[in-house]
């Protein structure tokens, strides 16, 4: 087995670049970049008749799902706050 290159990347439309093996993520919907999965997966409304594909969020609705984006433009979940 080949070993995987560690600075193969993948130019978007956002000109922006992803690297093979990170845990960033693009939708192929908004095409908004999210730092994890679980942020990626809070992008997503379901609906619950099951007929309907999921629909992204605006990012009004992000941020009240507990999103904010980084330096980077890159949409991650906010670290919880200690009681």
């Amino acid at each position: 087995m080949t070993p995987r290159p560690d600075i193969t990347t993948v130019n978007n439309a956002a000109k922006r670049e992803l690297i093979v093996g990170s845990r960033t993520c693009q939708c192929a919907s908004c095409e908004e970049f999210f730092a994890s999965v679980t942020s990626f997966d809070k992008n997503l409304t379901r609906h619950d008749n099951g007929n309907l594909p999921p629909t992204c969020k605006t990012a009004v609705q992000m941020r009240a799902a507990g999103l904010e984006t980084n330096v980077n433009g890159v949409w991650q979940t906010l670290p919880k706050v200690a009681a």
